[in-house]
C-alpha cells in the first residue's frame, strides 16, 4: 500500500519528471508517446495530457 501511495503521489505531482511542465514555455515540434494503452486509465490520461502541453504533434504508440 506505501509504495502505491508514492506513485499515486508521483503522477499527482504537476512536477514528476523533475520540470514544472505547466510552467514550460518551450515546446517540441512532435512528441512520441510509448506504452501499451489497451486498459485507459487516469495514469496515461495525465501522461497523455502532458505530451500535448510539451508537443504540437503527439504521437502515440
Amino acid at each position: 500500500m506505501g509504495s502505491y501511495v508514492l506513485f499515486q503521489n508521483f503522477f499527482d505531482s504537476d512536477t514528476w519528471t523533475g520540470v514544472a511542465l505547466s510552467k514550460t514555455r518551450f515546446r517540441y515540434r512532435a512528441v512520441a508517446v510509448g506504452g501499451t494503452f489497451d486498459i485507459l486509465h487516469i495514469g496515461h490520461e495525465k501522461l497523455l495530457a502532458k505530451a500535448f502541453e510539451l508537443g504540437e504533434l503527439v504521437f502515440v504508440a
